[in-house]
């Protein structure tokens, strides 16, 4: 390296003496027939020493980077730290000779590309046309070379993860419907609920295998990604607290089990039957076929109505009479109208009773029982024939009682009225 200076020293001192006798009148052709193909040739030394330098140093950092131990990456540094004295070197000589070329004006934009793209400091150099042309070919041309020689792999690499997720995807659903077939082939007491969710969860957990997978093939590391994951979710879980509290409350149906899907409930004041639940919602289909998506919190935070969870149900009716009409009789055909219904059942008997005195009716109560799914139809057929056997017994059903009561305001009198 010291006879590398000491030549660029005499370089520079022989074109100072050029340009003093050139000052002087003298002639110096043959002085400058010496010099100049002296600099073009340590230019185009010190040039390939810094390309041979620089590509020393990417590759050391880069082996520095996937170093297995210690050791290792120690022996890599000592290399990596000596090419990069060779690459300083190398340019810190180039930058003389270069300012030596452009005071002979001798054409310098090569040398002076390369020691922008070695060194990365951008000088007014870059305002040389020819440079800055230099520059831009070159960059196309490594650009192209990297595109050749890494875009085939790339696409490669994408067609194969898009090509795992898919057949991933494709085997969770063969997961999810082979469970569902065993699940059904055996007669179990797990919910519908569970059930489901489970048939989800494997499903889902074989479709995010495929994609940590497909990952891997892009080169990705998986580790960081499942503990940036992780972080990410400790974050994102103090947003959403709401979410949280529903997934609990979720998990709470689940472990206790207070409905299944297909039932009719009655719930955060919405009554209709269960569709579908979620960790974080059930999805419930009114009466009049409005499907609401109610969240599990608003569920269980308050009183749960399953009314078809048991296999029978008492259906409550009230009937009024007049109160010269005969208790007996009316009795007889509560009884007669029940005993003949083909849905009403034997065990438990129906229940009537006299329920209520008052003064222009006698109420009665009529409380027939029935398998939970004849509920409605027992309801309002029995209400039905009720109502027309009373027509034809005459039975009359009292009319409501009103009173009015006039009073007399700002001294005018209702006598008259």
């Amino acid at each position: 390296m010291l006879f590398r200076s000491d030549f660029d020293v005499h370089l520079t001192s022989l074109i100072n003496i050029a340009g003093f006798k050139a000052s002087l009148g003298l002639d110096v052709a043959a002085d400058y027939d010496v010099v100049d193909p002296l600099l073009t040739m340590r230019a185009d030394r010190l040039t390939s020493e810094a390309t041979v330098a620089l590509a020393a140093v990417s590759d050391l950092s880069q082996r520095l980077e996937g170093a297995g131990d210690e050791s290792e990456a120690q022996s890599i540094q000592v290399e990596l730290t000596a090419a990069q004295e060779r690459l300083h070197a190398a340019t810190s000589g180039l930058a003389t000779v270069v300012q030596l070329l452009d005071r002979r004006d001798i054409a310098a934009a090569e040398y002076k590309q390369v020691l922008i793209h070695a060194t990365g400091r951008v000088t007014t150099d870059v305002l040389d046309v020819a440079v800055a042309t230099g520059l831009v070919r070159q960059a196309w041309n490594s650009g192209t070379a990297w595109l050749f020689d890494h875009v085939p792999q790339m696409l490669f690499n994408v067609f194969m993860f898009l090509l795992i997720v898919f057949a991933f995807r494709l085997l969770s659903r063969i997961v999810a419907r082979i469970m569902t077939r065993a699940i059904r082939s055996h007669d179990t007491k797990v919910p519908e609920i569970l059930k489901e969710l489970g048939v989800r969860i494997v499903a889902n957990m074989v479709f995010l295998l495929g994609i940590l997978i497909g990952l891997s093939q892009l080169g990705i590391h998986v580790g960081p990604v499942l503990a940036g994951l992780g972080v990410a979710g400790f974050i994102v879980g103090f947003a959403l607290q709401d979410t949280l509290s529903n997934f609990a409350a979720g998990m709470m149906i689940l472990v206790y089990q207070p409905f299944d899907v297909g039932d009719v409930i009655e719930a955060a004041g919405v009554t209709g039957q269960v569709k579908q639940m979620s960790l974080v919602s059930t999805t419930i289909l009114t009466f009049d076929h409005e499907r609401l998506v109610v969240p599990n919190r608003q569920v269980w935070s308050g009183v749960i109505r399953n009314k078809t969870s048991e296999p029978r149900r008492r259906v409550d009716l009230t009937f009024e009479i007049g109160r010269r009409d005969q208790v007996a009789r009316a009795e007889a055909i509560f009884a007669d109208i029940m005993n003949q219904h083909p849905l009403v059942l034997d065990d438990p008997p129906p229940e009537i009773r006299v329920n209520d005195l008052s003064e222009a009716s006698v109420d009665f109560l009529v409380r027939p029982w029935v398998n939970t799914p004849d509920y409605w139809t027992v309801y309002w057929e029995i209400t039905r024939l009720i109502t027309d056997r009373f027509a034809v017994e005459g039975i009359a059903v009292p009319a409501p009682r009103r009173e009015v009561h006039l009073t007399e305001s700002s001294g005018v009198s209702t006598a008259g009225a």
